[in-house]
């Protein structure tokens, strides 16, 4: 039946159109029809299909007016779909809630039948209840006769037993006394008894119970005789819970079952405090015992290497540990008692006051033994042997001693102690920075003592060979390659020392570690510590220790040479690039950005000191090697007798030996240095130029001083002196000592000039024979044909100088010879041929050579024999050189025209 009324609904829903159908399903389900009206774009449209309105006849009409005949098919056949998709939609709504409406009925049948059960068995209890009832009376009647005679009773026995009542009252009275009397009289042997037994706590108890009844009836002579000895057996109590107090063997239970003992007995609070704290010291004691006994093993094995000391030693986060759960466990757990034990309930002011004293007094012990808690960490963390590898346990040792501070901090209300700990932890780092800086200083010392036995060995073994080959270019090459090699290694060896230090002082920033967290500390460290401490200062070590040889040079323990020279390059590198680098490196590394602070060291200022200690570095080598230079020449004259010398025959080995030195110098100084700005040849060259003496050098004159070479020099009517003095106006002023720049030109004309300079006031300082003076003449003629390879290299300001140098000592052992007479060209010529040459003294004679052809045939007889003893000259030049290589022609013809 049901399904034929569902299916007859359908039917007629879907021949009644849509609108009906829609409107039945929103009363079913209950949805809102207001938000479809209020979207709709008429609420009264009789042509709108969907609304309630909708006129069929008047849509129909509408349609048959308005429409053609295809879109009159057209809407037929939009009408049919929408037909036949709202029936599909009303079946699908019907079958899916088919179900739900059975079940839905089938559960209200069954709450029809509860019903009608329920009404029945409540009718069924109404009817049996109403049965009851007349029974009840009865009994209530029945209970009500009872209890009237109970009643009776009750009076009868009260009237028979008042007059024994009284007496009943004062015997209960009676008993109790004699009950507190016997417990009175039994007092004392019980406490003694619990006292032999150790059973204090019973002891107090029996105490107590009786100390107010005592108190009552201390009139009468026997409850004063039992309060008496009851005071003693108190007082021994008393005497064996102190003494227990003060066991170091007691177990903190024990202890405090012994304090609270001792405050039932009314002991003051305050001596119990002391007590107590001090039991807590001696505690507190035998941890500090062990810790002293650990920085005891740390300083032997600090100051020795004994293989016991280490053997017990525990490292320093083992001791950490050690002084955390013993020390800081038992400081923890005595404060926990303290405060539990002592501190009172402030109910009252007095209870406030007694709890700010124990309070204080607490504070007190704390501090105290804080105190010495801190002093004892760091004399460990100070004694500490402290190495690159064992940095991330020393940092790990410190964060775990700091957290547990901070734990402390965080359980009890007393001083904040994460400050001393922070006090600690900046002190350990500032401690390990500057042990990283006495290791890079001493590794630096091990470097420089390496390098300086490199040098010695080297030197040695260029000197051999030096001796035994006149300084052959490969053994120039080979100190070359040396030395070059050592500044590399050098270099190298501080950047990787300070990358090392570094990178093992990176956990102190790690951000697992507590401590790092604090941005003080992080910037203190990283500012203040590793870049201003380890890495300036290992730079401005560097720094020191160089001039150190400079200020503090003697003979005695005077280094090499070549390590001045050597420290002079690295200072100066140091300024154009290693420490822009290193301290680059360290600011990326520890994230320091803020470099316009104040308090840190800029990079200019740092690299400024280092210009100026290569400068002063510099300076020194050039002094140290023309002072060397200069005792040789000065030697050389001053124990001469230059007025009984013979006639010359050669060079004296004192000049060869200079001029090897020179040469020695310049293959040392060329490694390390560039070799220089050249000058431009300009007007001020020539004026320089002019300055040359007139007593010509070598034949170097133009074409009007016709005769003009060095044996034209003689007695004449012109003074030569006075020229000479003339000349000198306006030439200008050589300083000897000046600044030498960073050159391999500058530094050689620097040890040049200082030699010059001694030879030239040696000279003064002698008096010259005949001979004399021709053997000063050969060898300033040797100096002049060797010296310039070294000073010049085509760089015309220094051969002016050189050749005025040398002129003026040939001035001056003309002015101080008693018979000024020059030695001929062909024997000076002669007197060269005797000498050996190196390849720039070779260069220098092809030089004299060509320009003695372009000017002495003018003035002789016979042109080719001119030009055979010039080529004879050159030839034998050749033949004495050790490194024969000649000067490309085109250069030779540019020098002498310049000349």
């Amino acid at each position: 039946m049901q399904s034929n009324k569902m299916s007859t609904n359908v039917n007629s829903d879907v021949t009644s159109g849509g609108p009906r159908r829609r409107s039945s399903l929103k009363q079913y389900y209950g949805t809102n029809s207001s938000d479809h009206q209020m979207n709709s774009p008429s609420i009264c449209d009789p042509f709108d299909i969907n609304s309630s309105d909708f006129n069929c006849d008047l849509f129909l009409n509408k349609l048959l007016k308005d429409s053609t005949l295809s879109e009159l098919m057209e809407t037929e056949q939009s009408l049919y779909k929408q037909i036949q998709s709202l029936d599909s939609e009303m079946q699908t709504l019907v079958y899916e809630n088919y179900n739900k409406f059975i079940s839905a009925t089938e559960t209200i049948q069954k709450v029809i039948i509860l019903t009608l059960l329920s009404i029945h068995c409540l009718i069924q209890c109404i009817l049996q209840m109403s049965s009851h009832f007349d029974k009840m009376e009865e009994e209530l009647t029945l209970l009500s006769t009872n209890m009237e005679g109970i009643t009776k009773s009750s009076d009868e026995i009260s009237d028979n037993l008042k007059g024994r009542r009284d007496d009943l009252s004062k015997l209960a009275d009676t008993h109790e006394v004699l009950t507190k009397l016997q417990f009175l009289f039994e007092l004392s042997p019980k406490m003694r008894e619990s006292i032999e037994q150790n059973q204090y706590n019973s002891a107090v108890k029996y105490y107590l119970r009786a100390e107010r009844t005592l108190g009552q009836y201390l009139h009468f002579p026997s409850i004063q005789a039992i309060n008496e000895e009851c005071l003693q057996i108190v007082n021994q109590l008393k005497q064996k819970l102190y003494k227990k107090l003060s066991n170091r063997e007691a177990s903190p239970n024990q202890l405090n079952e012994s304090i609270e003992l001792l405050l039932k007995l009314n002991e003051p609070t305050e001596k119990l405090c002391q007590e107590y704290l001090s039991m807590a010291d001696k505690r507190l004691e035998t941890n500090f015992s062990e810790l002293y006994y650990q920085n005891d093993l740390a300083n032997k094995w600090l100051n020795s290497t004994s293989d016991e000391s280490q053997s017990l030693l525990v490292d320093i986060l083992e001791y950490i540990d050690i002084a955390c759960n013993g020390f800081l466990g038992n400081l923890s757990l005595t404060i926990t008692f303290y405060s539990d034990i002592f501190l009172q309930k402030p109910f009252s002011k007095a209870n406030m006051e007694s709890n700010e004293r124990i309070k204080k007094t607490l504070q007190e012990f704390v501090d105290k033994n804080m105190n010495k808690f801190f002093e004892t960490i760091l004399i460990r963390v100070q004694s500490e042997k402290k190495s690159i590898n064992d940095t991330t346990l020393f940092v790990r040792a410190l964060d775990r001693l700091y957290k547990r501070l901070l734990s402390l901090n965080r359980t009890y209300d007393l001083n904040d102690f994460s400050v001393k700990a922070m006090a600690i932890v900046e002190k350990a780092s500032e401690d390990q920075c500057n042990h990283f800086l006495s290791y890079l200083k001493s590794r630096y010392q091990e470097e420089l003592t390496n390098i300086r036995h490199s040098i010695l060995s080297t030197s040695s073994q260029s000197m051999s060979t030096s001796r035994s080959s006149q300084m052959t270019s490969s053994a120039v090459i080979l100190e070359k390659q040396s030395l070059t090699d050592l500044l590399i290694t050098l270099q190298t060896s501080i950047s990787e020392l300070i990358k090392s230090v570094v990178a093992a002082l990176m956990p102190f920033t790690d951000p697992e570690v507590t401590f790092a967290a604090k941005t003080q500390f992080q910037q203190k460290f990283s500012t203040k510590f590793v870049r201003e401490v380890v890495v300036i200062g290992f730079i401005r070590h560097i720094l020191t220790v160089s001039l150190e040889y400079e200020k503090n040079y003697s003979t005695a323990t005077s280094p090499p040479s070549q390590l001045i020279l050597l420290l002079s390059r690295l200072c100066l590198d140091f300024d154009t690039s290693i420490i822009g680098y290193l301290l680059s490196f360290t600011e990326e590394q520890f994230n320091i950005y803020n470099n316009s602070d104040p308090k840190m060291t800029s990079l200019s200022d740092v690299c400024k000191e280092a210009h100026e200690t290569a400068q002063q570095l510099l300076n020194h080598f050039v002094r140290l090697e023309g002072h060397n230079i200069s005792q040789m020449i000065r030697k050389s004259v001053e124990t001469r007798d230059w007025l009984s010398s013979v006639e010359p025959r050669s060079v004296r080995s004192v000049m060869k030996r200079v001029i090897e030195d020179i040469a020695q110098i310049d293959a040392q100084v060329g490694q390390l240095y560039e070799e220089g700005h050249r000058f431009e040849r300009s007007s001020d060259s020539s004026k320089s130029r002019r300055t040359f003496s007139a007593i010509g050098i070598g034949g170097r004159h133009s074409s009007a001083n016709k005769s003009s070479n060095w044996s034209a020099y003689g007695p004449s009517t012109f003074d030569n002196s006075l020229m000479s003095n003339i000349q000198k106006l306006f030439t200008e002023k050589i300083e000897i000592f000046s600044c030498v720049e960073f050159s391999r030109l500058s530094a050689l004309t620097g040890i040049i000039k200082i030699g010059l300079k001694t030879l030239i006031e040696c000279v003064r300082l002698c008096s010259f024979s005949r001979y004399g003076l021709q053997q000063m003449q050969v060898d300033s003629y040797y100096l002049q044909t060797h010296v310039w390879a070294y000073a010049s290299d085509e760089k015309y300001y220094y051969i002016v100088l050189v050749y005025v140098l040398i002129d003026e000592v040939l001035l001056s052992a003309v002015h101080r010879c008693i018979d000024p007479v020059m030695m001929e060209m062909s024997t000076l010529i002669e007197c060269v041929r005797l000498c050996s040459f190196s390849r720039y003294g070779l260069q220098q004679m092809q030089v004299d050579s060509y320009y003695l052809q372009t000017h002495v045939w003018a003035y002789a007889s016979d042109e080719n024999l001119v030009y055979v003893l010039i080529d004879e000259v050159l030839l034998s030049a050749v033949h004495r050189c050790i490194d024969p290589v000649m000067m490309e022609m085109s250069v030779v013809e540019k020098i002498c025209d310049g000349l």
